[in-house]
């Protein structure tokens, strides 16, 4: 019977470990918006009124 809950055990522990390095890696993969370069893109490209 121990050795069932130690397999169990084991089991659980290593799978969480594998679903949070997958989601850990998948949300680092991502690219980060950069807000700031589409601000100036934006502004930049507009001709200034005279």
């Amino acid at each position: 019977m121990i050795e069932i809950c130690t397999r169990l055990g084991l089991a659980l522990v290593l799978s969480l470990t594998l679903a949070v390095l997958l989601a850990w890696g998948w949300d680092s993969s991502d690219p980060l918006p950069i807000e700031s370069d589409r601000m100036v893109e934006a502004s930049g490209s507009q001709a200034p009124a005279q």
